[in-house]
């Protein structure tokens, strides 16, 4: 049990250094901050604040995403870049064997199929095979665009994990990245973001 707790806690605690090194510090805010919820997949949540450019700016700052381009399982290149301006974003890491995956990517399936004309998903696979994903997208019947990533978009983002999310607004700012289930609630906070 000790052993689990410590996981976790060191889980915990690399997701608060990762929202440091996004620019995001973490705890209570006041004033005009705002504020974003991140879940970790039933260990707690943490609030992340977004400071203010200045004292007299209440627009948040938001990190700018890093651009990438993903070949789908299906051969059509994708650049994330090419969103921008046209509708928000949301990149789903995932992996077959990941049992959370398995039990959230048919959800966000059924997602993507209520608002694919608003959002974006673009799901990455974390190294895994072509035929392992192909298998997997076929088998949760996904429609969304799927590529395999050998390291260099999720090292990009700093994601560690799989069903990881990172939601990023029309303008191509990350607003938010949480390793848990993408929600109803997600999508349209993204969508008023």
């Amino acid at each position: 049990m000790k052993s689990s707790v410590k996981v976790a806690g060191l889980a915990i605690g690399s997701f608060a250094l990762l929202l440091w090194g996004m620019g995001i510090s973490s705890g209570t805010t006041t004033g005009s901050s705002t504020t974003a919820s991140t879940s970790m997949g039933g260990h707690g949540a943490t609030t992340a604040a977004v400071e203010p450019a200045s004292a007299t700016d209440t627009t948040p700052s938001r990190t700018a995403a890093p651009d990438f381009t993903l070949t789908t399982l299906d051969g059509e290149t994708i650049t994330l870049s090419e969103y921008q301006g046209e509708k928000p974003v949301i990149l789903d890491f995932w992996a077959s064997w990941c049992h959370n995956c398995q039990r959230a990517f048919p959800k966000t399936a059924r997602l993507y199929d209520a608002y694919s004309d608003q959002v974006e998903i673009i799901g990455v696979n974390l190294k895994e095979s072509a035929s392992a994903a192909q298998a997997f997208v076929d088998r949760t019947g996904a429609t969304f665009p799927n590529g395999l990533d050998a390291g260099s978009i999720s090292g990009s983002y700093g994601v560690r994990y799989t069903n990881t999310h990172i939601l990023i607004d029309v303008d191509g700012n990350i607003v938010d990245m949480f390793a848990s289930d993408l929600t109803e609630a997600h999508i349209e906070a993204l969508l008023g973001a």
